[in-house]
């Protein structure tokens, strides 16, 4: 039930971004679906997240939902739909990544290359679907998080990201 929610939310929040500003980069266009209360307040969220970029002359990402968030356990493998909104001003192509960190590199993480996303000049959103085995690391001061980065495409074999952002998990 959980997942068919977060599914009518995406399909909501697409629907709503494609018909408020036809310049946004997306990744599918669909009719507009009800939602309910809860996929109301989401949605809101990620457009005035997306809005905020819009005021930005700068390269910019957010991760604007995650999920799963609840219920994490140690060692445990979970597969994670996660929606970043960007804006892309200094360059005509970009690349997203997505990554998380781990247990043995926890200062770190590992990109998840097989989904990074090209993406073209402009605003917009994209939903990353990635599994990733989840380790509580808070005795060693550490947090598990979901990292992305948007970055100049092509890109030499080390650069700099031109934007990103992390968002924190609790695990048990």
């Amino acid at each position: 039930m959980n997942r068919l929610l977060i599914f009518v939310f995406f399909l909501t929040f697409a629907s709503s971004l494609f018909a408020q500003k036809n310049t946004i980069n997306n990744d599918f266009n669909i009719d507009s679906v009800p939602a309910n209360n809860l996929e109301l307040e989401l949605k809101n969220k990620l457009i005035k997240e997306l809005e905020n970029i819009d005021r930005s002359e700068r390269d910019n990402l957010k991760i604007g939902f995650v999920s799963p968030i609840e219920d994490l356990k140690h060692e445990n493998s979970y597969t994670f739909t996660i929606a970043v909104v960007y804006n892309l001003v200094t360059t005509e192509e970009g690349i997203l990544n997505i990554g998380y960190n781990n247990a043995t590199k926890p200062n770190s993480h590992r990109l998840v290359t097989e989904v990074s996303k090209v993406i073209n000049k402009g605003k917009g959103y994209h939903i990353f679907n990635i599994t990733a085995k989840v380790y509580d690391l808070h005795k060693i001061g550490k947090a598990f998080y979901i990292a992305t980065n948007l970055s100049e495409y092509p890109h030499a074999q080390a650069w700099r990201p031109l934007a990103s952002d992390r968002f924190i998990l609790k695990v048990n």
